[in-house]
């Protein structure tokens, strides 16, 4: 799931698994902030990989770039 800090808006990946082992208390690894996840914000895994998918496009998109310029 794609969660997200409520201070620095920061994304972080993380698995579900994660989430629950630490009962919803998360911490954001770019300021510190401690809050407690809910399932409010988080992806379905349709976004998900439609988001992978675009993040390869643009790579691709950029390699071409990078060859032909």
């Amino acid at each position: 799931m794609i969660i997200h800090c409520p201070l620095c808006a920061t994304n972080f990946l993380i698995s579900e698994k994660i989430a629950k082992k630490k009962q919803g208390l998360l911490k954001c690894g770019n300021c510190g902030y401690l809050w407690h996840g809910s399932t409010k914000g988080e992806t379905s895994p349709g976004t998900f990989n439609a988001l992978i998918y675009l993040l390869f496009a643009v790579f691709v998109l950029l390699k071409i770039d990078m060859y032909l310029g």
